[in-house]
């Protein structure tokens, strides 16, 4: 007599993998996929260096409220980006509108009562109109739209440095100030070549013609962000005369971190995903290093 599983072409682990099988992953609302940028790491680099000035300029009301604006900004650029990547598609206009309004709501009050904001203004009206055009042209995801927004970050921890309890009203453009700023837009920078460097190995495994054409281009990251990662380094210690030993150990947490991970994920040992949380923690490693140093 056949069997019954054998007639009917189905075997009796079908069902038992089926079981074991993980559930789908439950899509996102609407409202999440128009409205929240969907990158944590992203978050973590906004939020940092405008922590980071927070704490190193002295704590303030307008450094706080300077802080909650940018945030507003964040959400504002990112689904204007969307709305530009769109030419102007109506699904993502409301979203765009509404955070420039919030942004207008919480950032006016601010600069009336601290004009000397506005001498940051042409610097983030020149950061903004890039970000805009990258975006109109479909290159927002690009190093170069991303390096305009690590810049546009660096500059929010010498804006809030400038406005805490130590330098405002004369301190805006403090070398203090200036110095976070730089710091943090080269660590973030060394943050956009990382990521991609963790894929060293793997671009193209399943074919030997893929693997030449692509295994260069995580290669030319990874030399690039331990290149960035070892100038960062040196910056460090030259700097511990003037602001200790703190920002000297960050960079060499910064420099480990971009040498061997990318060599551990490409043998496997780890993830390729490893650099999501890796971005968490050194940019908690930084922001404690600025912190303790200025």
């Amino acid at each position: 007599m056949t069997d019954e599983n054998t007639t009917s072409g189905v075997s009796d682990e079908t069902p038992r993998r089926a079981s074991q099988a993980k559930p789908p992953r439950r899509p996102k609302s609407k409202f999440s996929r128009m409205w929240v940028p969907n990158q944590p790491g992203a978050w973590v680099m906004v939020l940092t260096p405008a922590l980071a000035g927070t704490i190193a300029g002295g704590v303030s009301w307008r450094s706080v409220w300077t802080t909650v604006a940018w945030l507003a900004c964040y959400c504002a650029q990112f689904t204007t980006v969307r709305w530009m990547v769109s030419h102007g598609q109506r699904r993502y206009m409301v979203p765009a509108l509404s955070y420039m309004a919030a942004t207008c709501v919480i950032g006016l009050p601010l600069l009336v009562l601290t004009p000397q904001l506005l001498w940051w203004a042409p610097f983030y009206i020149l950061v903004a109109a890039a970000s805009f055009g990258l975006a109109w042209m479909r290159r927002d995801r690009g190093l170069l739209s991303q390096t305009v927004a690590v810049i546009a970050a660096g500059g929010i921890g010498a804006v809030t440095t400038g406005l805490g309890t130590r330098y405002f009203p004369d301190g805006m453009f403090s070398p203090a100030g200036m110095m976070i700023g730089a710091i943090f837009a080269v660590f973030e920078f060394g943050q956009l070549l990382f990521v991609p460097s963790m894929a060293v190995g793997r671009a193209g495994r399943g074919n030997r013609a893929d693997r030449t054409d692509h295994a260069s281009v995580p290669r030319g990251y990874y030399a690039a962000s331990v290149a960035v990662s070892a100038a960062m380094a040196v910056a460090g210690f030259a700097l511990i005369p003037a602001y200790g030993p703190a920002l000297a150990v960050a960079a060499l947490i910064l420099l480990a971190r971009a040498t061997v991970l990318p060599i551990l994920s490409s043998r496997g040992a780890v993830p390729p995903l490893t650099a999501a949380p890796c971005e968490v923690v050194t940019s908690l490693v930084m922001l404690i290093a600025v912190a303790v140093s200025f």
